[in-house]
């Protein structure tokens, strides 16, 4: 967008440069360091939701939970022996704010009965279903569950005796199963745990912005993101899914050029649950390009033109670009004509009003004025720096929407983790300011966007 910008200035300072064909010598302005850095890379907050439904919850937990629940190796006082297994897929879903979990089971039991030494053993064969219920928190993005058995329900239930008795196989063995409910609780909450302990996923996603994101091929755009701290609220359910309300708290910044280097590996991330949050996202955005990545976009863009003065026509062939003393040295390199480098010197500010990038304070460099005064007096006119104050207006209103697409098209859908899909849509962007760094211009946006990710 900022070629654009310079385009018309350069065009009329050759224009105005080429009424006698010479070789013109002007000591270049000196290249300064800007006193103090306006701006630190601010913190951007990233509101979103992170949702898993029941049913990829049931896929992963299944995957990981073994089918043996139960496996007595000796009777136990009751003469009791219990296997109990697994025989299908353990399925989750919603209850009063809590997580039932629905496992359907076999159980192989022998009871062992006599006296005095003689024993007989009678074996029976039974299904039915474990239901329990599980209360949740959240510990530094984990998802804890604390599980007890709820209820068992026998679809087979063959009578033994017991103590002269005969009596439901199920009731005599419900209370072994519940007291040992360990074994079955403790493994629902450790595949759980395994499956919902986000912030390993979180650190190990999160490493994947060590690697600029390429934006722009054409402008050689490219986003660093440095997480700084992921808050959590209290888990969420209803009857479809578990969600959890996040925000990341990260700098973001742009720069065009060449690859950045690769950032070293995010150590610091801060986990913290039950904080404040926001639901929105609010990026604040600073684009940094560098003076020497600026000249080299003009050169290209300007290299060639000619430009015609009556009889007379100075070809454009280079540009540079730095600071000096508070302000922009713009360097426009000539042949034809006249021959050698004119500068200039100017403020890059911003009109919020008109949504333009202007050069403020723009004029010829005091080198540059006192050669032209001694040849060229015609170029002082007022009337040609008015003429490169009018055309040094550039509106940005198209850039700033291309750039919103741009960015919708490359994040919407973008995958940090395999396990990760992140939906993207940034509905409004808004140039804030421009300014000088040493390294080069730094152009500032605010972004608001919606984002959510899903597992699975």
């Amino acid at each position: 967008m900022r070629v654009n910008f310079y385009k018309s200035v350069l065009l009329i300072v050759v224009m105005a440069s080429c009424s006698t064909s010479k070789q013109i010598r002007i000591p270049q302005p000196d290249e300064t360091l800007v006193e103090q850095l306006p701006f630190e890379v601010p913190v951007s907050t990233v509101g979103f939701t992170l949702s898993l439904t029941w049913l990829e919850l049931a896929k992963q937990v299944n995957a990981i939970m073994p089918e043996k629940i139960m496996d007595d190796k000796d009777f136990n006082k009751d003469g009791l022996k219990i296997h109990l297994t697994k025989t299908g897929p353990i399925e989750f879903s919603f209850k009063i704010n809590q997580i039932q979990t629905t496992v359907p089971v076999s159980a192989r039991v022998w009871y062992r009965y006599g006296a005095l030494g003689i024993y007989d053993v009678k074996e029976f064969r039974m299904k039915g279903t474990v239901y329990l219920l599980s209360q949740t928190r959240l510990e530094e993005c984990a998802m804890i569950t604390k599980s007890k058995i709820d209820k068992i329900i026998w679809q087979e239930n063959p009578t033994l005796e017991f103590y002269g008795k005969k009596i439901p196989v199920g009731f005599a063995i419900d209370p072994i199963i519940e007291s040992n409910a360990t074994s079955i609780a403790s493994g629902i909450d450790k595949s759980i745990k395994s499956m919902l302990d986000f912030k390993p996923i979180l650190i190990e996603s999160l490493q994947g912005f060590q690697h600029p994101i390429l934006l722009s091929e054409d402008y050689k755009m490219w986003l660093q993101i440095t997480p700084m701290a992921f808050l959590t609220n209290p888990l969420k359910m209803n009857t479809e899914k578990i969600m959890m309300e996040v925000n990341l708290r990260a700098k973001m910044k742009t720069t065009m050029g060449n690859r950045p280097s690769k950032s070293e590996k995010f150590s610091d991330i801060q986990f913290k649950s039950d904080t404040p949050m926001r639901k929105d996202i609010e990026i604040v955005l600073p684009v940094e390009t560098s003076y020497e990545e600026l000249g080299v976009l003009f050169t290209q863009q300007l290299k060639g033109t000619l430009l015609y003065d009556a009889k007379k026509k100075v070809a454009l062939e280079e540009i540079k670009l730095w600071h000096s003393d508070k302000k922009l040295v713009i360097a426009v390199n000539v042949s034809g004509a006249v021959k050698g480098w004119i500068y200039l010197k100017g403020v890059p500010k911003f009109d919020e009003e008109k949504s333009e990038i202007y050069l403020d304070e723009l004029d010829y460099h005091l080198n540059t004025k006192n050669v032209l005064v001694k040849s060229l007096n015609w170029m002082l006119s007022g009337k040609v720096l008015k003429l490169i104050q009018t055309n040094s207006r550039y509106s940005i209103k198209k850039d700033l929407e291309d750039l919103r697409t741009l960015i919708n098209t490359e994040l919407n859908g973008y995958k940090p983790h395999e396990t990760i899909e992140v939906k993207f849509k940034l509905s409004r962007i808004k140039f804030d300011n421009i300014f000088m760094s040493n390294l080069g211009l730094v152009s500032q946006f605010a972004a608001f966007a919606a984002m959510s990710a899903k597992i699975g």
